[in-house]
């Protein structure tokens, strides 16, 4: 936490792993011993996103807009007291991009991914 500039981000892998729910218990720790001087602003299937306070609208606004980011499913959610958004990528879209890779069409997989 001392190390991180102002607007730094800290991503925290496989929170709401079945495999790892230690990791999940640890974040929420995080969270709570850091007295809302961090929140999570975005979530994936397996990586939890933290921001220092002051930026969670900067974060959650800049997802929201990002043109990059449109393909996925954005669904607000609230974790700890804090309004994420939670990403989801469609399976179906998921399965076409690893099919282009694997026929080696990698040059246009990533426009079919988006």
């Amino acid at each position: 936490m001392e190390t991180l500039a102002d607007h730094g981000v800290i991503a925290f892998d496989d929170t709401f792993n079945p495999a790892w729910p230690e990791v999940t218990v640890g974040v929420a720790d995080f969270l709570r011993k850091s007295g809302g001087a961090f929140s999570a602003f975005c979530m994936t299937k397996y990586k939890t996103y933290v921001c220092r306070h002051e930026f969670h609208e900067f974060y959650t606004e800049l997802i929201a807009d990002s043109a990059d980011l449109a393909a996925f499913d954005h669904v607000e959610t609230e974790f700890l007291g804090s309004k994420v958004a939670r990403l989801h990528n469609p399976i179906s879209r998921r399965m076409v991009y690893e099919l282009m890779i694997r026929s080696g069409m990698s040059a246009f997989s990533e426009r079919v991914y988006r």
